[in-house]
């Protein structure tokens, strides 16, 4: 869903924009609010303080000498992940306004299809985010309870008998999934490979090798063993 906040001191132009936005929503193309559009930068500042959207859209020059420039700064101290976009007459600012790292820029006057191109632009690439970080986490079945679990952070997955043993850095969950199918669901992570036929272990995690006693030490203490079909892509 899109939250999202204007900032533009023309009082013109502020009107428009919030009508524009309403009625994009109002049609049913984006699920979205608007959250708020004002024309002093210090509302918009306590807004920043107190609450989250995730669009903001800002005129870049700010009456009283508070430039948009710093309005986006206190948004990305607080709200890293938000969409800013800044709005300019002056197409010449497109250039200075990248140290901001903006989403995008509109030029005024700003169309209805101009502002309905740049939520869609920004939804999909939200969705597009939200997938990868998706990927990134496993859900792991341990005593009845659903954890979900950073790929990364496994250090290290033992099997004994029909249990199998996910050692993080803060948890050991058990569960009953086979190492060939934690193979599977963690494929796409190339840091966590099979060494043994009861172990599958993250290299990034390992503190030390020992080739001739077939061992791996990894972080917390744990340790692996390495089979002689696994020697050479473990210690090569």
């Amino acid at each position: 869903m899109l939250r999202v906040v204007i900032c533009e001191d023309e009082q013109g132009c502020l009107t428009h924009l919030a009508q524009m936005v309403r009625e994009i929503f109002a049609a049913g193309r984006l699920n979205g609010e608007l959250l708020l559009a004002c024309a002093d930068p210090g509302e918009l500042e306590a807004f920043v303080r107190t609450r989250q959207a995730n669009v903001y859209l800002l005129d870049i020059h700010l009456r009283e000498g508070r430039e948009g420039f710093e309005a986006a700064l206190k948004i990305r101290e607080r709200q890293p992940e938000a969409y800013v976009v800044f709005i300019s007459e002056n197409v010449g600012l497109v250039f200075e306004s990248f140290k901001m790292r903006p989403f995008d820029f509109l030029p005024k006057p700003v169309s209805p299809k101009g502002l309905l191109d740049l939520f869609s632009t920004i939804f999909r690439d939200m969705q597009n985010q939200a997938r990868e970080n998706e990927e990134r986490y496993l859900t792991i079945r341990s005593a009845s309870i659903d954890h979900r679990v950073k790929k990364d952070s496994i250090i290290m997955i033992e099997k004994y008998g029909e249990k199998a043993y996910v050692y993080t850095a803060g948890a050991k969950l058990t569960c009953y999934t086979t190492l060939e199918e934690f193979q599977n669901l963690l494929g796409d992570l190339p840091s966590i490979i099979r060494c043994h036929k009861s172990y599958l272990v993250n290299l990034n995690h390992i503190t030390q090798r020992d080739s001739s006693r077939m061992k791996l030490t990894l972080e917390g203490g744990l340790v692996a063993y390495v089979s002689r079909t696994y020697r050479k892509r473990v210690f090569s």
